[in-house]
């Protein structure tokens, strides 16, 4: 999984591809990614048969001139891309449910996407794409910053959070990256039964969170190096808490897990994942999915 051996670079023949295209070239070199594939969805307006007839262009063309498009620009922004497979794919249908259907059946390691802010049209259903996707999914915003090395990692101390430090060293032993692990912390609603002030109550979580983390660190990781960053959630809203401190960290791109489709997901981390997404406009974002859980899962169900 965390090698990230095949990779779906979603297309729309728009100023967008510019991203995200640098992008894909940005993990799929420091990956050493072998198979990185490149998909359109075309999705046909309905225009009276005359418009159709005078201006075809508007649909963009058959499959086949819909592919040397893609390849075109494609070989514009990643001029090495011949080395990382490459395959690229036209389907028709709704761009969302057609890049997941794809997606799954082909076995995706990761999926990156752009993210659009100020830019012109639709794209995909990020919330969808998170919920529903069997793969890891990397969302890149307008004019991102095209590094990854300092990496961004919030960790609940779940199993869940490990998958997601997981392929942060991944990364790092492919170019050296710096990690930095946050913790996002709260004072329990209840704090006034001890006698104490919400004030000192926070004191006595941000000390408590410190040392979960270090511990976190000590257990799994006692031969790697990390940052540490403890931020206390004071609206239970930890998802701007995480974007915020992102920021201020200049980090490179956040990397953060996401519920799989088991009874024992994290709850936490899958709407994080989600609420993130809406707050996150200038840093690359990666939502970690692990498929091994999704695969014993889906056998699990064809057993029962």
């Amino acid at each position: 999984m965390f090698k990230l051996k095949k990779i779906l670079v979603c297309i729309d023949l728009t100023r967008m591809d510019e991203y995200v295209v640098k992008y894909a070239k940005l993990v799929a070199t420091t990956m050493k990614s072998p198979d990185v594939y490149y998909i359109h969805i075309n999705c046909p307006f309905e225009l009276p048969s005359a418009v159709q007839e005078k201006y075809p262009e508007l649909y963009g063309g058959n499959d086949e001139d819909l592919a040397l498009r893609m390849e075109k620009t494609v070989s514009m922004f990643f001029p090495n891309y011949k080395e990382y497979g490459p395959h690229f794919i036209v389907r028709d249908g709704s761009p969302s449910d057609r890049i997941l259907d794809w997606s799954e059946v082909t076995k995706m390691d990761l999926m990156i996407m752009g993210k659009k802010s100020e830019l012109k049209g639709k794209g995909v259903n990020p919330k969808k794409i998170v919920n529903i996707s069997h793969c890891s999914v990397l969302f890149v915003p307008e004019n991102p910053n095209y590094g990854l090395d300092k990496l961004f990692v919030p960790v609940d101390f779940s199993i869940r959070s490990k998958t997601a430090v997981e392929q942060a060293l991944a990364i790092k032993k492919n170019n050296n990256a710096k990690i930095l692990l946050q913790h996002v912390y709260y004072v329990p609603h209840d704090y006034h039964f001890t006698g104490k002030t919400y004030e000192q109550f926070e004191v006595i979580m941000r000390e408590n969170s410190e040392e979960d983390l270090a511990k976190f660190i000590s257990d799994n990781y006692p031969d790697e190096e990390f940052g540490a960053v403890n931020t206390w959630d004071d609206d239970d809203a930890p998802a701007d808490k995480i974007y915020i401190e992102a920021t201020r960290q200049n980090a490179d791109l956040i990397i953060l897990a996401s519920r799989g489709r088991t009874k024992t997901a994290s709850l936490l981390l899958g709407s994080v994942a989600i609420e993130l997404i809406k707050y996150d406009e200038k840093i690359p974002y990666m939502v970690i999915k692990d498929k091994r859980e999704n695969i014993s899962f889906l056998r699990a169900l064809l057993k029962g």
